[in-house]
């Protein structure tokens, strides 16, 4: 992935007023009134035909060049996203941004600020992006799970397994969640292809004491990968009881 140095001293006229143009574009997106035709079309105005069919934007948005984002189907990007872009962001099919997320495919040289260093951002399909995290100067190619598994995979040498859709691929965030109440109403499970021995790799149940140290905590019998915590209390010993204290009785407690 090339660096690119670009020096915004050096901006045409053509490109400072196309600069201009999304500014003003983007101000009146938002503060137009989500959900109406004239926010899609502002929409539309800001991105051109960049921004596939089944995406949304919420406002507020912030960023600029907005012409090198490129979004696919069925995204959805939350509140108060920020974009800049003149590195060049794509964002591909089915992936959810988080609220106050930050999207920064350019940064400033350290020895000259007026230089900016660029590299494109890349959000890879089905990807989601956690409310406030923030990706600078891009090379996110693989999904979050992915980078999980690797760290699992490299410390701990466990066995990796993907999740592969068919029937769904493609579907509307909503669609899918409706559907996939439905097959779990009706107890569906989709096939399993692979050849690794799952029952391997479950956790085997562990009885809940309902004695338990003050603040210590216990898992039981419970599904892979839920974790409950139970804070128990610590049992009062015999002879820690006052009634059976020597100086109780010395008191005159214990008649």
């Amino acid at each position: 992935m090339q660096e690119q140095r670009v020096d915004p001293r050096l901006t045409t006229a053509e490109e400072h007023a196309e600069g201009v143009r999304q500014a003003q574009v983007l101000f009146k997106l938002n503060h137009t009134m989500p959900y109406t035709d004239k926010y899609n079309a502002l929409v539309r105005e800001l991105f051109g035909d960049n921004i596939s069919e089944g995406s949304w934007v919420m406002p507020r948005l912030t960023g600029v060049c907005f012409d090198r984002v490129h979004i696919g189907k069925n995204v959805m990007i939350m509140n108060n996203c920020l974009m800049m872009a003149r590195g060049g962001i794509t964002i591909d099919d089915g992936a959810m941004i988080a609220a106050n997320a930050q999207l920064i495919s350019n940064n400033h040289d350290l020895y000259d600020r007026q230089i900016l260093l660029c590299k494109p951002v890349h959000i890879c399909e089905n990807v989601w992006i956690g409310a406030g995290d923030n990706y600078s100067v891009g090379n996110i190619e693989v999904g979050n799970t992915k980078i999980v598994a690797d760290y699992i995979t490299e410390s701990k040498g466990a066995d990796q397994f993907e999740i592969v859709t068919h029937k769904y691929d493609g579907m509307a965030y909503m669609p899918l969640i409706e559907l996939a109440k439905e097959e779990a109403k009706k107890g569906e499970l989709p096939p399993y292809e692979g050849t690794a021995a799952l029952r391997r790799h479950r956790p085997r149940p562990q009885p809940v004491r309902h004695r338990l140290h003050r603040r210590s905590c216990v898992v039981g019998h419970l599904p892979a990968g839920d974790v409950h915590a139970v804070q128990g209390h610590q049992p009062r010993r015999k002879d820690r009881h006052p009634l059976h204290h020597p100086r109780g009785q010395r008191a005159g407690l214990l008649r």
